[in-house]
């Protein structure tokens, strides 16, 4: 009889002209303010600045997600009505962590939102945040570009620490 193997398979990587995809976040230390970190996309030029919630031992909704290798899929959000990346396999259960738009850690429950740029928010740029607020600019355009590249493919992504 054949020997099997009990190791997983590798996530499986897009083609992205004609080479694999991995997307990676490396991030940098977690604070209040967030987990900023950059995003890049092997064999192409695009990079963006991530932004999540702080780390809270993976808690569901106030936590960023742990470090690893995960499978993004391209499929309807309940919370966007509209299709965005949504990250397969978190740890402990999470479902519907996503890949979107927003500008500060208020604005999400566990996803990832890229940007262009960090920035620091004026008190009352946004509803209810009256105190000069750590975050990202440009984020719903540079997630436009972000998908637009990808194009609705499946891709591998890896998150570490610096």
């Amino acid at each position: 009889p054949r020997a099997t193997s009990s190791a997983l398979p590798a996530a499986a990587s897009v083609p992205l002209g004609g080479t694999s995809c991995v997307v990676t976040i490396t991030r940098g230390t977690s604070t209040d303010s967030g987990t900023f970190g950059r995003l890049t996309i092997s064999n192409n030029t695009f990079t963006a600045v991530s932004l999540e919630l702080p780390w809270h031992n993976d808690l569901a909704n106030v936590s960023c997600i742990p470090v690893g290798k995960y499978l993004c899929d391209w499929k309807l959000s309940q919370s966007h009505g509209k299709n965005v990346y949504h990250i397969e396999g978190v740890p402990d259960g999470r479902t519907n962590v996503e890949i979107h738009s927003a500008n500060i850690i208020a604005q999400l429950r566990g996803c990832i939102c890229l940007g262009a740029e960090i920035a620091v928010f004026a008190p009352g740029t946004f509803s209810g945040i009256n105190v000069a607020t750590k975050g990202i600019q440009h984020s719903a355009a540079t997630v436009a570009s972000f998908e637009a590249l990808m194009g609705g493919q499946a891709f591998t992504l890896v998150i570490s620490n610096e």
